[in-house]
């Protein structure tokens, strides 16, 4: 497991703990963002970056060894409360984390919120959809198509991919510059472990959301394909602030940062 901290000796103690299943540099950027007036504490995923297990399979992946990580790093550093800070599936995680140990949970910020089961799995599709133009909104139907009947090529993957990415942005005039700062070459082992078994995880997202008690701030862009899970926190725990971002879709930290970044560090100040 991969752990780097990024630290002045002058800054506050307050703690980060960055879950994400993305790319690296978008969770170096987050860190080293914030770590200009904060600790920071980057936590690499198993499966992911430099945290490569020897071999991909239940007994080294899971939601669970996920969570005694996060366990594990505190432990070390002798550290008792966290904020959590989680993007996408990091947030999915965050919320599961502070839901088995509150006791260890200052605030949660939830950025980009992630999904939790198989319906909110299908939304995201149909979001995927509405968020490409009439041309490629249908090539990408008839490639995921193609996909689910195994009569898909090489070639056709990447551009499938390519068309997942597109509906991730707001801005699509810029996607190139953002596949840059995003893209690297996909664990699929990673993703097909850990994918499922978050999606039938026995989480009872509603209750447990409930049972939460430390404040809670989500963080999103209003075009994000997954814009339609902030509502869903909110409906069930009124209390939850909501921080929306307009133009922006699913990695504010690259498509509007002044506005993303302001608004994360008045949350930690």
């Amino acid at each position: 497991m991969e752990v780097k901290k990024h630290r002045r000796l002058t800054l506050k103690e307050r703690v980060i703990i960055q879950t994400l299943l993305e790319e690296k540099k978008t969770k170096e950027n987050i860190a080293l963002n914030l770590s200009k007036s904060n600790k920071v504490i980057l936590l690499e995923q198993r499966g992911t970056g430099m945290s490569l297990p020897t071999k991909f399979d239940k007994t080294s992946l899971s939601i669970d060894l996920a969570l005694d990580d996060i366990n594990a790093i505190l432990d070390k550093l002798e550290i008792d409360k966290i904020t959590l800070l989680g993007h996408s599936y990091g947030s999915s995680l965050a919320l599961i984390y502070a839901s088995k140990f509150p006791e260890k949970i200052k605030s949660l910020i939830l950025v980009s919120t992630g999904i939790f089961d198989l319906d909110s799995a299908f939304i995201t599709l149909c979001n995927i959809k509405s968020r490409l133009s009439n041309q490629d909104g249908k090539k990408w139907e008839t490639l995921y198509e193609k996909t689910y009947l195994k009569k898909i090529t090489e070639s056709e993957k990447k551009e499938l991919k390519y068309l997942y990415r597109l509906a991730y942005f707001y801005d699509k005039s810029k996607i190139k510059e953002y596949l840059k700062r995003i893209d690297r070459p996909f664990n699929k082992k990673t993703n097909a472990i850990l994918s499922p078994d978050l999606m039938n995880y026995n989480f009872d997202f509603k209750r447990e959301l409930k049972n939460v008690s430390v404040s809670i701030d989500i963080v999103i862009g209003r075009q994000d394909i997954l814009d339609f899970m902030a509502y869903e926190y909110k409906i069930v725990k009124p209390e939850i602030n909501i921080h929306w971002i307009d133009q922006c879709g699913h990695f504010p930290m690259f498509e509007t940062p002044k506005e993303f970044y302001n608004i994360i560090n008045k949350l930690l100040n």
